[in-house]
């Protein structure tokens, strides 16, 4: 069994996960070469555990990138719902209209642009 290094293994975390299950169920030969099947052994579970590193790496940062955007778009909509009320209150001042106060607006400035010509005039 040999093993990747870490850095140039994908980040198939369920690939990863075989190559050291398998690696695990091989028997290791007992003779000359107990020394080098160990190491190996242990090579293929630390390079396991390397790329187990990797890919917690890979969810965790495309999880704070997919956050960001959530926290861009609540604070998009945020805005947006304010907009909306700030234009739902001023389409409400200009439809809602009191009509004896604007009457009575309407008299007071007009007898007071009247005052001014006449003033004015002479």
């Amino acid at each position: 069994m040999t093993a990747k290094p870490a850095q140039q293994a994908g980040a198939d975390v369920f690939a990863n996960l075989k190559a050291v299950i398998d690696a695990l169920k091989a028997p290791i030969n007992t003779g000359l070469n107990q020394e080098a099947a160990n190491a190996n052994l242990q090579n293929v579970i630390a390079t396991g555990i390397r790329q187990f590193s990797n890919s917690l790496d890979n969810v965790l940062t495309v999880r704070s990138s997919v956050g960001s955007r959530l926290n861009e778009v609540d604070a998009l909509d945020t805005i947006g719902e304010n907009r909306a009320l700030s234009n739902a209150q001023t389409l409400s001042g200009l439809q809602d209209l009191d009509y004896a106060a604007a009457i009575s607006e309407f008299y007071q400035r007009q007898t007071a642009l009247q005052g001014a010509q006449q003033s004015f005039m002479q």
